[in-house]
């Protein structure tokens, strides 16, 4: 669903790697379509990790499409907060840390970070403002990363770094059911990775990729917050009282249920085109527009 309310005076900053050439283009496009307010200079502003609007990273498609997900995501849910796009150099964690503080440094108190890596306290400061909601996707391969660690790969038993981090707000994922009239219908966890699985591609032969399941998994490094450890049923995790699990909160991001993004880059011939997406990439955008 669209909510047309709300956000207005609200900055909602957007932390990714690289540039996206048509993410402007393509937002304006995308805001037609759904009638919402036309952008402007303060509406949705793209600055460089140096908090500048020019010069702007080096295009790359691989981001492009992530990076045009987050955006409209954001604008789906919150139809007239800003948006601050952070573009770092590249996708190295020093630069995507240093895109964090620029956000804060430039007013954003809510800012989205979709990607991860295995869980570390490098960069950690970067990552804690008092006062700032910072949220980051827990990442598509099951608790624990078990479907790529089962399949060979030296995927860490631990969560995504920087969701697992004690001052970040770790979005998991759902597969969210609506009705015919657009309601919600239903919600539950987003796992179509199933434990029989094994080398997380059993069902990938019949959707044409590997379905996915949302990460999580119990902190080797830090201990859970109090919204964790103090909610009934938290020990049934399995990661005890002395460790934090890598999601706080979920949001839609099963593909099958996902959201259309239109897109230029990285997606399609390269002409404007609708596409389903989805993933905790989504689940963290969504949840930070909704707040």
């Amino acid at each position: 669903g669209i909510l047309r309310g709300g956000g207005t005076n609200q900055t909602v900053a957007i932390v990714d790697a690289f540039n996206d050439p048509t993410v402007t283009s393509d937002l304006n496009a995308f805001d037609a379509h759904y009638g919402f307010p036309a952008e402007t200079a303060t509406s949705f502003k793209v600055v460089n990790q140096i908090g500048v609007t020019s010069p702007l990273p080096t295009n790359n498609t691989g981001w492009a499409g992530e990076i045009t997900l987050d955006v409209q995501a954001v604008r789906a849910v919150c139809a007239h907060c800003s948006i601050l796009l952070v573009e770092t150099n590249d996708n190295a964690n020093t630069n995507l840390a240093a895109g964090v503080d620029r956000a804060v440094t430039m007013g954003a108190k809510i800012v989205s970070n979709s990607y991860g890596g295995n869980e570390s306290t490098a960069n950690s400061a970067d990552y804690n403002h008092p006062g700032v909601a910072i949220l980051a996707s827990s990442g598509d391969n099951g608790y624990d990363g078990w479907t790529v660690f089962n399949g060979g790969d030296s995927s860490p038993s631990s969560p995504q770094t920087p969701a697992s981090l004690p001052s970040v707000i770790g979005v998991g994922g759902t597969a969210l059911y609506l009705n015919s009239d657009g309601t919600r219908a239903g919600e539950d966890v987003w796992n179509n990775n199933g434990p029989n699985d094994f080398q997380g591609q059993a069902d990938a032969g019949y959707y044409g990729y590997d379905p996915g399941a949302a990460g999580s998994g119990c902190s080797a490094l830090f201990a859970p917050r109090a919204w964790q450890a103090d909610v009934t049923g938290y020990n049934s995790l399995g990661c005890g009282a002395s460790k934090r699990n890598g999601v706080d909160i979920a949001a839609v991001a099963d593909p099958f249920t996902g959201f259309d993004i239109l897109c230029s880059t990285g997606c399609g011939n390269g002409s404007a085109t609708w596409e389903t997406i989805g993933g905790t990439s989504l689940a963290s955008p969504v949840v930070a527009g909704l707040w």
